[in-house]
């Protein structure tokens, strides 16, 4: 069972409100206060509830990225570094690969935004009937989703990309 709030704060001996207080670095506390939470945290290996940070209106810090077929160099190349740049900004990203599956699009685009990330980005497929191709596309303007096209082959003779890597 995953440690909650009070198992914390019962460990360190100090109110649910003070762990709230230290996790969410909010107002003074000792650091003698401070080091009991976070030692108490450790030995529970309690992680705060994402869930609960959104009912808060803190952002997940999380950002979706739907391409149709990782298998393609050019692709996967461009998704590791989106991946890169969203970590240095101190964002995850939750990956989904929706094997030219239209269906399989919507059905990621709908996790994605019930469970409410930041933000998503996708290669539409360009496989399908016109009807079911490039997700929704109208939920995609309803929702300001970006979305851009990728070849489909890529030579493999030469590099597709020679992105500039920042280091």
């Amino acid at each position: 069972m995953q440690p909650k709030l009070t198992d914390v704060a019962k460990l360190a001996g100090v109110s649910v409100t003070t762990v709230s207080r230290v996790i969410n670095d909010r107002g003074y506390l000792s650091a003698a206060t401070k080091e009991k939470v976070f030692a108490a945290m450790q030995q529970l290996n309690y992680q705060p509830s994402l869930a609960a940070r959104v009912l808060q209106g803190k952002q997940f810090k999380l950002v979706g990225l739907i391409f149709a077929s990782l298998e393609n160099p050019l692709i996967a190349e461009v998704v590791e570094e989106i991946e890169n740049r969203l970590f240095a900004k101190g964002y995850k990203a939750i990956i989904c690969n929706s094997m030219d599956n239209p269906q399989k699009e919507q059905q990621y685009l709908k996790m994605l935004m019930a469970n409410q990330v930041d933000g998503i980005i996708t290669g539409c497929t360009t496989r399908g009937s016109r009807n079911t191709r490039c997700l929704d596309c109208q939920l995609c303007r309803m929702t300001g989703i970006f979305r851009t096209r990728f070849p489909r082959s890529v030579p493999t003779t030469r590099p597709a990309v020679n992105w500039p890597r920042e280091r």
